[in-house]
């Protein structure tokens, strides 16, 4: 039977329950009618394990702002550092929404969800988001890519976009006869990871794919640069030059792929990935080990990245060093651009803790009872199930959008410090962070549970300081516990 190839690209998924988007007539500016900053409940919330106060700014054209100020028990602060919204662009070639999700079931059951949402500079400035993600499913395989324009380039978002769903179509199509199930059927665990350090065959093949997709991608960006040269519709963005370069279509791209595979009747996770530029993509084991699967770019300057562009950068020889293959017993693979992966820096453990806290607000889960929550908290802290089930530590924040909105969102700093432990334990806990699943009160959007949806909001809300970028991120989870 021939193995099924499914693309899921943002061009055709059809919209999610609750998905938003800007139409024409939402593409307008407006003049501001109030300025003010919102502070939340609680004046110490983390991310991670960043200690911080939280004050979110708005700048919003809303007559319904002061019904929202009064939902903010601190009430309003001295005015200072607005933040601007304003629309995505509709007169520049091939905007990008202001935001998007999607989520599927692999080939293996995992669940498989991602997400992007349009930086607070852009939304302040309103440019457009730079950062593109695609995935899909090629027999046992699952292909992920996401990519992040250069914010100093005008048409970064573009070969973003083009360079994700080059590589995703390449892989799709060579992946699909890859049968490495066949050729590892009859080897241990342990036989597998010897074939991973030796790459021999079937992982060099596959390796060769996978060098070969980003090459493909390379080739595309500088085919749209080529096509559009000349183009007036590109060329009166460019400040007064001429011509376009194919620098101008700059962005990272990281790549992931992921199998499972039965060995002895053994089910065991490959990964591959591979990156140029920053971002990061995170493996979390059964057990809660964290694997960094990136080695992250760095340019002539302190803070610069590569890109693809590049044609130093796909060269073989330089991809080889950035190649990771790993076997494993697979919770949680992560796929993100630099917008989330520097909130949670260092990335090792604090990617560890991004995982805690998208089970903290429901984005993920793991199939645990309630009752085999409750029996294990019962045994294991004086404190009884009810109480820990009241223990929101809810966050508030608003939402900058063209209608601001208040969003609750838990912290594994602030729900640790509820439940009295710390938050090696509370991470180290898949029960404890289940239990929040089970309060009375939730975060994000209530009643909503499209799990992409969620996402996508909790993106475009948690707060770190100094954090304005855009921001995307896929994962790729088994909500089995063991």
């Amino acid at each position: 039977m021939k193995n099924e190839t499914i693309e899921m690209s943002e061009d055709n998924a059809n919209p999610l329950p609750g998905a938003t988007s800007l139409d024409a007539k939402d593409k307008t500016d407006s003049p501001v009618q109030a300025q003010t900053i919102i502070s939340t409940q609680n004046p110490n919330i983390a991310v991670g394990n960043k200690e911080m106060n939280e004050q979110v700014c708005i700048e919003a054209s809303t007559p319904n702002l002061e019904s929202l100020i009064e939902l903010s028990p601190t009430g309003p602060l001295m005015r200072t550092n607005f933040w601007a919204y304003k629309p995505v662009p509709n007169n520049q070639p091939e905007p990008h929404s202001e935001d998007f999700s999607k989520s599927a079931v692999c080939p293996d059951g995992y669940k498989l969800i991602g997400a992007r949402a349009r930086g607070k500079t852009h939304k302040h400035e309103g440019t457009n988001c730079d950062d593109w993600f695609e995935f899909g499913f090629s027999g046992k395989w699952t292909v992920i890519a996401v990519a992040d324009g250069a914010g100093s380039k005008p048409y970064s978002r573009i070969g973003a976009k083009a360079a994700c769903k080059k590589a995703v179509a390449y892989l799709l199509e060579t992946l699909k006869e890859t049968q490495i199930e066949e050729y590892l059927k009859g080897s241990t665990y342990g036989e597998i990871k010897l074939l991973i350090d030796k790459q021999a065959w079937p992982f060099e093949n596959i390796t060769k794919m996978i060098f070969n997709a980003f090459s493909e991608a390379h080739k595309e960006v500088h085919r749209i640069a080529n096509e559009k040269t000349l183009d007036p519709g590109y060329l009166s963005h460019l400040g007064g030059r001429k011509e376009l370069s194919v620098n101008d279509f700059s962005s990272t791209l990281l790549v992931a792929i992921h199998a499972n595979i039965k060995c002895l009747n053994e089910p065991t996770d490959i990964v591959f990935s591979c990156n140029v530029g920053d971002g990061a993509i995170a493996i979390l084991d059964k057990n809660g080990s964290l694997n960094l699967a990136t080695i992250a770019d760095s340019g002539e300057y302190s803070g610069e990245t590569d890109f693809l562009t590049s044609t130093d950068k796909i060269l073989e020889k330089n991809l080889r060093l950035k190649l990771k293959v790993n076997a494993l017993k697979l919770r949680s693979l992560m796929v993100m651009t630099d917008g989330v992966a520097d909130d949670y820096y260092p990335n090792d453990p604090e990617l560890k803790y991004l995982c805690a806290d998208l089970m903290l607000n429901r984005i993920i889960k793991l199939n645990i009872p309630e009752q085999d929550i409750v029996s294990f908290i019962n045994s294991n802290k004086p404190r009884t199930s009810n109480d820990l089930f009241a223990a929101d530590a809810l966050e508030k924040v608003m939402r900058l959008t063209a209608n601001p909105y208040e969003v609750t969102y838990r912290t594994i700093s602030s729900y640790s410090r509820a439940l009295g432990i710390t938050i090696e334990e509370l991470v180290n806990s898949p029960q404890l962070l289940m239990c929040a699943h089970c309060s009375k009160n939730q975060p994000l959007s209530g009643n909503n549970t499209d799990a992409s949806e969620m996402l996508k909001e909790w993106l475009d809300s948690y707060y770190v300081r100094g954090s304005f970028d855009d921001r995307t991120l896929v994962i790729l989870h088994d909500e089995e516990l063991t």
